[in-house]
C-alpha cells in the first residue's frame, strides 16, 4: 500500500495543525506535499477564535503568528486547485478530514470536495508493526514513535506543525515502501 502511495503522481500528503480537538476547533495550518515531497501549499490560517494557550504550547503556533495569516475563506480556491481530484493521504486522516470539513463549515465555507480516496497512513504504519493492542487489534503508533521504530531520522523536526509532520509522514511511507513485498 505504501509503495502505491508514494509512487501514485495523483496524491496530496498533507497534515493539519489546529485550534484543539472540540466541535469548534479550526484549521491554524496546513501543509499538502506532493509524492516527491515537493510542497504544493504551506501556510498558517488565521482562525475565527484565539489559540488557547494550551494547544500553543504544543504546535508553537501564537496568535501573533496567525493575526496576519490568511483566512480559510482567502485561501478557498488554493484549497479546492490543492485537494481536488487527488487521493488524499494524512496521519490520522480522520482527524484532519475532520478538521478540513469542520473549519469550512465554521468559516461559513461551502465544501464539497472531489476526491478520489483516503489513505490514513498511521493505519498502514500500524498494520506494518503490528504492535498488539489489549483489544486484539494493533496498537496506534504516533508519528515520533513510528519514525523511531522505523528508524527514520527525526532531524531537527519541529513535531506538531504541519510542514515537519507531512514530510515526516512521507518518509516513513518511502521506508515502508522499501519493506514491502512485490507479489
Amino acid at each position: 500500500m505504501a509503495k502505491d502511495l508514494v509512487s501514485c503522481s495523483n496524491a496530496v500528503f498533507f497534515d493539519t495543525e489546529t485550534t484543539g480537538f472540540g466541535m469548534d476547533a479550526e484549521i491554524v495550518e496546513i501543509t499538502a506535499l506532493d509524492n516527491e515531497g515537493k510542497t504544493m501549499l504551506d501556510t498558517l490560517v488565521k482562525p475565527l477564535k484565539p489559540i488557547p494557550p494550551e494547544v500553543s504550547q504544543i504546535t508553537h503556533i501564537t496568535n501573533e503568528m496567525v493575526a496576519f495569516a490568511p483566512s480559510l475563506q482567502s485561501l478557498k480556491n488554493a484549497l479546492e486547485f490543492t485537494f481536488s481530484r487527488k487521493v488524499w493521504v494524512a496521519y490520522n486522516a480522520s482527524f484532519d478530514v475532520r478538521m478540513f470539513y469542520q473549519s469550512h463549515q465554521i468559516s461559513g465555507i461551502r465544501f464539497a470536495p472531489n476526491f478520489f480516496a483516503v489513505y490514513d497512513a498511521m493505519l498502514i504504519v500500524s498494520n506494518i508493526l503490528q504492535m498488539p493492542n489489549p483489544y486484539g487489534g494493533f496498537k496506534w503508533v504516533k508519528l515520533g514513535e513510528a519514525a523511531k521504530l522505523l528508524q527514520v531520522d527525526l532531524g531537527d523536526a519541529d513535531l506538531h506543525r504541519a510542514k515537519a509532520d507531512t514530510t515526516l509522514m512521507l518518509q516513513i511511507l518511502y521506508k515502508i515502501s522499501k519493506l514491502e513485498r512485490v507479489e
